[in-house]
């Protein structure tokens, strides 16, 4: 964001959501869980206690170790999934084209507006001739992000919106307004 080109002058405006248990409602496909084990867990004891809550384990004969389907955190590759599954939820809300994905370094000129993942966070900073126009159109934008997430079964949370905001990879960004 340092390298932001700001070009003419303008309001700014940020909005911003994230996305809960990120990491861990990303499904792996099926045969992953052979590769994830999660080592020390008395299966056994584990098993007796779900049954003992109702959960149908039958399936499970021959088993001996619980293995992880979803995007274990201490897998090296899970950052950079996390990352391009938000950028592909960014691009299917239909805001590629719209805007600037910010994921490199560099200059970017902010045209309209500029959008940023960061594993889970994504946030939008918004200019516009007013400051009801950048914050309306940046509130806009993450809510198309948030149905895209919701409609893929991600859902989102600690919502923000104003001059400042507070997300993992930015903080506290206050893009500078002038008239």
């Amino acid at each position: 964001m340092a390298s932001l080109e700001l070009g003419e002058p303008g309001f700014f405006s940020v909005a911003a959501t994230d996305v809960p248990n990120f990491f861990y409602a990303i499904g792996m496909p099926e045969g992953f869980e052979r590769y994830a084990v999660i080592e020390g867990v008395d299966f056994e004891y584990v098993k007796g206690l779900l049954e003992a809550e109702g959960v149908d384990c039958s399936s499970w004969e021959g088993c001996d170790a619980f293995g992880c389907r979803c995007l274990p955190m201490g897998f090296s590759w899970a950052p950079y999934l996390a990352q391009c599954v938000l950028e592909h939820v960014v691009q299917s809300a239909g805001l590629a084209g719209e805007t600037e994905l910010v994921h490199k370094s560099g200059q970017l000129p902010l045209r309209r507006w500029a959008t940023m993942c960061y594993l889970d966070d994504f946030t939008v900073l918004v200019k516009r001739a007013s400051q009801a126009a950048a914050r309306h159109d940046a509130r806009a934008l993450v809510e198309r992000v948030k149905e895209e997430l919701d409609r893929l079964g991600l859902g989102s949370h600690k919502d923000q919106e104003g001059e400042s905001v507070e997300c993992l990879g930015v903080i506290g960004l206050r893009p500078i307004s002038s008239v």
